[in-house]
Parts: structure tokens; C-alpha cells; sequence
């Protein structure tokens, strides 16, 4: 393997030198990394994929010489996007390594989250399993941190297709159903929902759950009926080959063979014309199966021996395998057994390198790891509940006892604000009843310095008391004191009347 990874990375070396030498040659010299990343999509979009990868080397050259890092790591990914899209994959993961290398450092997670996904699409084709399912991972925590719920439910899918695979059934079906549970959750996720329902359903049928499969290929075809869901761009082929294909799948494991044959060569005739090797391959496959039912060796062994040499040309080793497997019983039931012996130690070498033990114990290890950590994330999160749940708790009794202290001021200061009012009541009532007896005299008042006698406001000249008693509640009783008595009544005047203090005879 380390001698194949070397082959491929100086192939992979001279394919960008040399791509780079024709992007110069074939694009204009003048303008920004921009506007050739902007002409490279252009190109695709026209499939012509040969001219859009010169543009995107176009633009990576003139990156680096504006230190545009943003347009680099954009088209070093479309680059490696167009290699896993044409099923050269090992040529595709240098460039998305790269892209990764910078899109890490800079802001836009959604990008990197693509990066990741498409790194990981790679190597399951490759069928490196353990490195395909550490990059979905790793595509799965930027898409959950950025909020991209629609590229996490195309991760879970390719995740739950790796661990299908790979024989982890139960991850497997768990990992479906997250995403078929995300998925019913976006208003617009038509497309990845077919995806993921179509393939829980392969599940079912490996699990020889036919009407569960039967009800899942249904929904997913319902899912795809949907506007704008017959093509997911990154994760999923055209709805016609992935129904028809799992639709077949169920024929073929129902005894309705002749159905499933006619399907199949409609679903290779698309992927052919679409110059979709997997669907190719696995049409051909799923056709030798079908021949084999029939008893037809011939057809069988010439499907199988062109999905072999598709399989071992795009490297889709676990493809590769499979045929290996079928030609290695036809030609013993043949007779064949040099033939059939050389299968399978092919076979046998393929086999072991796909599905190392090492690395089922690793990725279970990981799985452990990360069910581990997320229960420990949930009991933090609970113990936080908790905690917070009494601190409110407190805060409400702290609350209570303010209020009831503040109601009990308020009852207090409420009685004294009565008690004040009763007695300023009572002050009042008080004070009209004094003010009711008095009345009082004020001003300056002319009085005669000789008789002695007011003058009003008319301007007649009373008697002190009769000025006083129209004025006041004042009556007055005549008498004489003991200064006027002698000078009126001389010897008459008595002695007694003369106490000091006593009245005189009142006139």
C-alpha cells in the first residue's frame, strides 16, 4: 500500500505541474484568482471537465501570486471534487488535503465541512473505511457547530453507507435514522431525504427486511417527487439510477428476477451514459447476480469480469471484491480450479486489506470514545441543569422573603398611616370646635383718649363694649373698681368692697 501511495502522490505531483503548465498556456494572463475560479466554474457547468481543471490551476497560480488564500483553497477543492466525481480518487485527495490545509485557517466552516465530507467520500470508495469515517466525523462537527443541517444529513447518510459496508449494521441503522430524523425537519431537504431513506432501505434488504424495504423505497420515491430534489450535488446520483437500482436490489432478493434484469440494464444504460463508473459497476454486478439465478454462467461471468476491470480502474476495492468472489465460485463450479485458486488469493489480499481487524477494533474503540464523551457532555449538561435549577429555586425563596418582608412594611406603615390620620382627624375636629368658641379681634382699633369710645368701620363712635360685642361672642357686665368707687360714692364707698379683688355692686 505505502509503495501504491507513492506511485499515485508523484502522479498526482506531475498531473498539477503539468495541469498548471496547460492552464497557463490555455487561459488568459491577465486578470485575478477570481475571475479564473469564476471561469472554472463556468466550464463545469458545461462539463467540460478537462477546461475547468486548467482554469482552477489558473487560479490557484494566480493565488499565490496575491496571497489570495481563500481562492486557492476554493479551487484546490473544486479540483479534487472533479478526480472524485470522475472516480480518479486518489488523484482527487492530495488537492482536498491541500484545500484543507488552508480552508482550516481561514472563517467559512461551511466550506471546510465540505472539504471534509468530500475527503471522506473518497477514501469509502478507496475502500479505506477507517480514514472515510474519521473525515465524515470530523465533516459532522462543523456541520453541527455551523448550523448546516442539510450537509449533516448528507454526512450521517455517506456514514451509515460506510458502516453498511463495512458489515456494522447496527451503527449503521442508527446512523440512518438520525439523518432521516434531521431531514424531516428541513422544509427543503426533498433530495438528501430520498437519499437517506433509499438507503436505509439496502439496509433493510441486506437485513432480509423486505417490506420494511419495500415501505422505505416508497417514501424515498415520494421524497425525490418533490421540486427541486432529483439531484443532491455532492452525495447522491440521479433519483432514477438510486431508486431503480433499489428497487432491482428487492427484485432480485424476491425471486422476481426477470423484473429486476430489465430494470438493471435501464439503470446501466443512465450510469453508462452519465459516465457514472459506481453506478456502472454495481448495476453489473447486481446483473451478474441476476444471471446466476437464472442459471445463465456465461452472462454471469461476463458481467462480473467487467465489473472487475471498472472496479480495479477506479479503484472501488470493495467492488473489486465482491466480483472477486462471484468469479471465484463460477469458475469452481466450472471445474476450474487453478482459475478459481488465483481469485481467490486475489481475493483473500484484497479482503484483508479493506477489512483489517486492527481497524474494526479501532473504529469501535472511537465509537466508545465518543459515546463516552457525549454522556459525559449530557451529565455536564444535567449537573448544569441542576445547579441552575436551585440557584432559581433559592432566588424564588429570597424572592418570597423580600416580598413578605416588603408586605409586612407596607401593613406596618399602613396602620401608622391610619393611626396619623385618625389623630390629625381628631386635631382638626378639635381645632374647628376652639376656632367655633374664639373669635378672635385684630388690627389697629381707634378709640377715643378720652371717653374712651371705638370708632367702627363707618366711622361712628360706639362704646368700647358694644364695639367689642358685635364682633365677638363677648357679652359684658357693669361694675366699678376700687379706684373709681371713692372718687364716686366718697363716704357710701364700703370698706368690704374695697378687698382687693372683689367686685363693687354691679349697676
Amino acid at each position: 500500500m505505502p509503495r501504491i501511495r507513492f506511485w499515485s502522490t508523484l502522479l498526482t505531483c506531475m498531473t498539477v505541474v503539468l495541469g498548471g503548465s496547460a492552464a497557463a498556456q490555455a487561459a488568459p494572463s491577465s486578470g485575478s484568482a477570481r475571475d479564473a475560479y469564476t471561469a472554472g466554474k463556468a466550464l463545469y457547468a458545461q462539463r467540460r471537465t478537462d477546461d475547468a481543471i486548467a482554469q482552477y490551476h489558473e487560479a490557484i497560480e494566480r493565488g499565490r501570486q496575491t496571497a489570495d488564500s481563500t481562492t486557492i483553497a476554493l479551487a484546490q477543492y473544486e479540483i479534487g471534487y472533479l478526480y472524485w466525481e470522475t472516480n480518479q480518487f486518489d488523484r482527487a485527495l492530495p488537492f482536498l488535503d491541500s484545500s484543507r490545509a488552508i480552508q482550516t485557517g481561514l472563517p467559512n466552516r461551511d466550506q471546510l465541512g465540505r472539504v471534509y465530507n468530500t475527503t471522506g467520500a473518497a477514501y469509502y470508495h478507496l475502500g479505506l473505511y477507517e480514514p472515510a469515517v474519521e473525515s465524515y466525523r470530523l465533516a459532522m462537527e462543523l456541520r453541527t457547530t455551523s448550523g448546516d443541517t442539510l450537509g449533516l444529513v448528507r454526512t450521517l447518510t455517506n456514514l451509515g453507507k460506510s458502516y453498511q459496508d463495512w458489515g456494522q449494521r447496527t451503527r449503521a441503522r442508527t446512523t440512518f435514522d438520525q439523518a432521516i430524523a434531521l431531514a424531516r425537519l428541513l422544509p427543503k431537504a426533498a433530495g438528501v431525504l430520498g437519499y437517506a431513506l433509499d438507503s436505509k432501505a439496502m439496509l433493510a434488504i441486506d437485513e432480509l427486511a423486505y417490506d420494511e424495504a419495500q415501505l422505505l423505497i416508497e417514501a424515498s420515491k415520494k421524497a425525490y417527487a418533490l421540486p427541486g430534489a432529483l439531484r443532491s450535488a455532492l452525495d447522491s446520483v440521479d433519483s432514477r439510477e438510486v431508486i431503480g437500482t433499489s428497487v432491482a436490489v428487492l427484485e432480485l432478493r424476491t425471486s422476481r428476477v426477470a423484473q429486476a434484469m430489465i430494470r438493471l440494464d435501464s439503470v446501466l444504460a443512465s450510469a453508462t451514459a452519465r459516465g457514472n463508473t459506481r453506478g456502472q459497476i454495481h448495476a453489473l454486478l447486481l446483473l451478474g447476480e441476476g444471471s446466476l439465478s437464472q442459471q445463465n454462467m456465461a452472462a454471469a461471468r461476463r458481467s462480473f469480469t467487467e465489473a472487475l476491470r471498472l472496479a480495479t480502474q477506479s479503484q472501488q476495492r470493495v467492488f473489486a471484491m465482491t466480483a472477486l468472489r462471484q468469479l471465484t465460485a463460477i469458475e469452481d463450479a466450472a471445474g476450474a480450479s487453478q482459475a478459481s485458486l488465483r481469485l481467490l488469493q486475489r481475493y483473500v489480499a484484497l479482503r484483508d486489506t479493506v477489512f483489517n481487524q486492527d481497524v474494526a477494533v479501532r473504529l469501535a474503540t472511537r465509537d466508545a470514545r465518543d459515546a463516552e464523551q457525549r454522556a459525559l457532555q449530557a451529565r455536564t449538561a444535567l449537573e448544569a441543569d441542576v445547579q441552575r435549577e436551585r440557584t432559581i429555586v433559592v432566588l424564588i425563596g429570597v424572592i418570597a422573603v423580600l416580598a413578605l418582608m416588603l408586605v409586612a412594611v407596607l401593613v406596618r406603615s399602613n396602620r401608622s398611616e391610619k393611626a396619623r390620620a385618625a389623630a390629625l382627624a381628631t386635631a382638626n375636629t378639635e381645632l374647628t370646635l376652639a376656632l367655633s368658641e374664639v373669635r378672635r379681634l385684630s388690627g389697629l382699633i381707634p378709640i377715643c383718649a378720652n371717653c374712651k369710645k371705638v370708632r367702627d368701620d363707618q366711622g361712628y363712635w360706639k362704646a368700647v363694649e358694644a364695639y367689642i360685642a358685635e364682633r365677638s361672642d363677648a357679652t359684658f357686665t357693669h361694675s366699678i373698681c376700687k379706684s373709681c368707687g371713692p372718687a364716686l360714692y366718697g363716704e357710701l364707698w364700703e370698706d368690704d368692697v374695697r378687698d382687693e379683688g372683689t367686685t363693687a355692686t354691679t349697676l
